[in-house]
């Protein structure tokens, strides 16, 4: 074993240094209650000590039976085969002979760790460390990038397992995603009740009483608001040019709105006289890329090739409902690039729709008799621009096309739903069609229930059909009740307010609607008429979605249905603003209307997609394949 030396003493150096170095100190002043100074291991004469190294694992035990001379020997041994090694490799002369390595290397030693190494090498690298590297260990750096490599990598990895083990064990112990207590929730069937509702995997997993035992990963409290469906919006036209999506200015604003409203699914009319192979392609893409909702798509149908294409429609694309511009029978179409057609091509497509399980939507309006109001000068008559608008294509226009529709869908034994019904004459003509062709579903919109031809919009209200008279608009409530009425679409135009411009004759007809659908509707129906909640959510949620063929995951809050769901507060107002309108058009014909229904929450597949007056999340809707629609078994109230 080595010799012990006292404390203080220094090994003898083999250089005959320490007697010459001790003679230059001066003499210690020791204290009986101190302790001998010693000076710090950097400061020491002869350099900077070195640190004790581990020894290796092979070597541990042998230093015990090793003298102290042949410690020393060994080390002066490797000492002089480092010297012979730098003779050999031209650097003979040590660095305390040469000034500007030992500059260069003190710059180096002031620089970050990372760039040490990298100056170095790996050739110069600490033994231990080269063999690290080579067993595949990374630095810390590399580590905390997620390169885990090593006994420390695979610690760190067994803490990241653990962890997610621990994830997995809430997960399972809490079933549900989501959770909305102490909320009145409308059920089919019947009145609102207290209900909480269960969400998993984005759908309805179940409906229970509030303050059963149930776990969610996320609980919402909407007390003291209303749970309903989410709005199934069947009249949607999007794109610049109202006639396809393609851009994500033509859908991310317009679906923002949407959920904003409350709605969660929408149908959009695609407008073209191209194959529709060619046009469904991009706009479901333009869709599915900026869409906050699921979607789905009508075809407008105006070439032959079109009317052929109707069982590859339904069967392959998953669209089963199409259109029809009774009123392009002159030219009226050829600014949506549309060709008109006769009542002959409607009869073929009536037959089309019936053997194929789809629905037909007609807009009604006699295009002759419109040319011949347009002839005699009717716009340039006395009165308001909606006035005018209105004597421009008259109720009986709307009822006429309706009635000849009706005899049509008759001979063809097919299905129509009868959009934006606008009037109390072709409400008539519509009760008098179904007592020989019930396959008609009726669709009003939410401007021709809150505004009239006195309202004070200007041409900013000019929409086709026109607005009506008061005495219409309370006709169409009175049908409401009655069950007469099917749905309420909005009829959502995003042009902007600019197409305004130029007088009543030029400026474009329709306005956005999607946002206000909801709010509308409640307000003008619920708070002021008192139309029960049930009967206003079947005509903006159930009967959408069951007659266009989404009955079986939309419209309805029941377990195994989509988790499509909008938390609504009727006790809160609110005052209508083009500032607050998130569609692109910049303009509202309800500016400054105040409604009393405000849309809190909009939940689609169980995801928030808007929520404190802002849109949630990224856009992740779905197209909506349907391949089967068609008026429901019962239409309201009625058998």
């Amino acid at each position: 074993m080595r010799p012990l030396r006292r404390q203080g003493d220094r090994p003898a150096r083999r250089d005959g240094r320490q007697a010459a170095v001790r003679a230059r100190q001066p003499p210690l002043r020791r204290h009986a209650d101190h302790r001998p100074h010693r000076r710090p291991r950097h400061e020491r004469p002869g350099g900077r000590g070195r640190a004790r190294q581990p020894l290796r694992r092979d070597r541990r035990g042998h230093h015990l039976h090793r003298g102290a001379d042949v410690d020393r020997g060994a080390a002066a041994v490797r000492r002089a085969g480092r010297r012979a090694a730098r003779r050999q490799h031209g650097r003979g002369r040590l660095d305390a002979d040469r000034p500007a390595r030992r500059a260069r290397r003190a710059r180096l030693l002031r620089r970050p760790l990372r760039q040490r190494r990298a100056a170095l090498g790996p050739a110069r690298r600490h033994p231990r460390v080269r063999r690290a590297e080579e067993r595949g260990h990374q630095h810390g750096p590399a580590r905390r990038h997620g390169h885990l490599a090593g006994t420390s990598g695979r610690r760190r990895q067994a803490v990241l397992r653990r962890a997610r083990a621990a994830v997995r064990l809430v997960n399972a112990a809490s079933p549900f995603d989501l959770r909305l207590a102490g909320g009145t929730v409308v059920l089919p069937g019947g009145p609102p009740q207290l209900a909480d509702v269960l969400v998993s995997g984005g759908t309805i997993a179940g409906i229970v009483a509030p303050g059963t035992p149930a776990d969610a990963r996320e609980t919402l409290d909407v007390s003291g608001r209303h749970v309903l469906p989410g709005v199934v919006d069947a009249h949607v036209h999007l794109g610049a040019d109202i006639t396809v999506p393609r851009t994500p200015e033509d859908v991310a604003p317009e679906t923002a709105a949407a959920a904003a409203g409350g709605v969660t699914s929408l149908v959009a009319y695609l407008m073209s006289a191209d194959p529709y192979d060619d046009v469904l392609p991009p706009a479901r893409t333009a869709m599915e890329a900026d869409s906050r909702i699921d979607f789905g798509f009508h075809f407008c149908i105006g070439t032959r090739e079109q009317l052929d294409a109707i069982p590859h429609y339904v069967q392959d694309l998953g669209v089963s409902s199409f259109k029809f511009f009774m009123n392009f029978r002159t030219d009226e179409g050829l600014r949506l690039g549309l060709p008109g057609n006769d009542d002959g091509f409607l009869l073929e497509l009536l037959q089309a729709a019936r053997a194929n399980g789809a629905i037909v939507n007609p807009h009604a309006e006699n295009a002759d008799l419109i040319k011949l109001y347009a002839r005699n000068g009717v716009l340039d008559g006395e009165g308001s621009p909606l006035e005018l608008w209105d004597r421009s294509r008259p109720d009986h226009v709307e009822a006429e096309a309706l009635e000849r529709i009706g005899f049509l869908s008759m001979l063809a034994g097919a299905d129509v739903h009868a959009v934006h019904v606008t009037n109390a004459m072709s409400l008539h003509v519509l009760r008098d069609v179904r007592a020989h062709q019930p396959r008609i579903s009726i669709e009003t919109c939410p401007h021709y229930l809150t505004l009239d031809t006195s309202s004070d919009v200007g041409v900013a209200g000019k929409v086709n059909p026109p607005l009506r008279p008061a005495s219409d608009r309370e006709a169409l409530w009175a049908a409401i009740e009655a069950g007469e009425v099917d749905t309420i679409g909005s009829d959502h135009v995003p042009r902007h307010g600019s197409f305004k411009e130029g007088g009543l004759a030029k400026a474009s007809p329709g306005f956005p609607g999607m946002q206000q659908l909801l709010p509308l509707v409640l307000t003008e129906g619920h708070l002021r008429r008192g139309i029960a909640l049930e009967r206003l959510v079947d005509l903006v949620s159930t009967r959408p979605a069951q007659t266009f063929g989404l009955g079986d995951r939309k419209g309805a809050i029941r377990p195994g249905m989509d988790a499509d769901l909008v938390v609504v507060d009727l006790s809160a107002t609110d005052t209508i603003s083009a500032s607050t309108e998130l569609a692109g058009a910049g303009f509202t014909p309800w500016e400054g209307v105040e409604v009393g229904a405000r849309v809190e929450r909009t939940i689609v597949r169980g995801r928030t997609v808007f929520a404190d007056g802002a849109p949630v999340g990224e856009a992740a809707g779905q197209y909506l394949p349907r391949h089967r629609s068609g008026v429901p078994t019962t239409t309201g109230d009625r058998a």
